[in-house]
């Protein structure tokens, strides 16, 4: 058990890639080399900063500042090249089978998507059919085919293919959250009120 970094963004999300692990730290993104500990600021400080979420998929880094309306960039791993690829206002995003999956606006509870490049944008869920909802990290899991979403008025959770056809609910009355599924493990990791304990079924 090695420590990495103190005093992370836990909230912002962390990333591996070639040997480094990437987090924000202080407002600013940065990276670990996991086997020298080597450590490199990737984003430090500008006009816009500090980051408030970073994501890591297909060899991107998609992320965003702390700001009810900061568009989504995208930094290329291996190539260095870094583009807005929203220009619009996301309050929240995910990445999932190589489309970005995003809230425009804070507690509007809209889900879009589009795909990896920002082009052919859709609404998938409007804010009318989950109402209370502004989404986060908690809130929101993909598992195959399926988009599982906490609604936070009825208590339960509503499954809508990737598409934003409304499937079923499902009750968590006993769980806070969804946990999400180890496809390789075929696990299901959850962790019960007012325990501290991971557990693996």
């Amino acid at each position: 058990l090695s420590l990495i970094e103190k005093d992370i963004d836990d909230r912002g999300g962390m990333g591996i890639y070639n040997g480094w692990i990437y987090y924000i730290q202080n407002g600013r993104i940065k990276r670990t080399n996991l086997e020298t500990f080597d450590k490199e600021t990737v984003f430090g400080t500008d006009i816009y900063s500090p980051f408030e979420q970073l994501l890591i998929a297909d060899g991107y880094l998609f992320y965003k500042y702390v700001s009810m309306s900061s568009p989504l960039f995208r930094f290329d791993l291996d190539t260095g090249e870094n583009i807005k690829v929203l220009e619009q206002n996301v309050w929240w995003f995910t990445v999932y089978n190589e489309k970005i999956y995003f809230e425009s606006s804070y507690a509007s509870g809209d889900l879009y998507s589009c795909d990896i490049n920002g082009r052919n944008q859709c609404r998938l869920v409007s804010g009318d059919e989950i109402p209370g909802n502004g989404f986060g990290t908690e809130d929101i899991n993909f598992i195959g085919d399926t988009i599982y979403i906490y609604n936070s008025s009825s208590g339960i959770i509503d499954l809508y293919s990737l598409d934003g056809a409304y499937l079923d609910s499902m009750s968590i009355s006993e769980c806070y959250e969804v946990a999400d599924i180890n496809d390789s493990l075929y696990a299901l990791y959850y962790i019960e009120p007012n325990v501290t304990e991971m557990v693996s079924e």
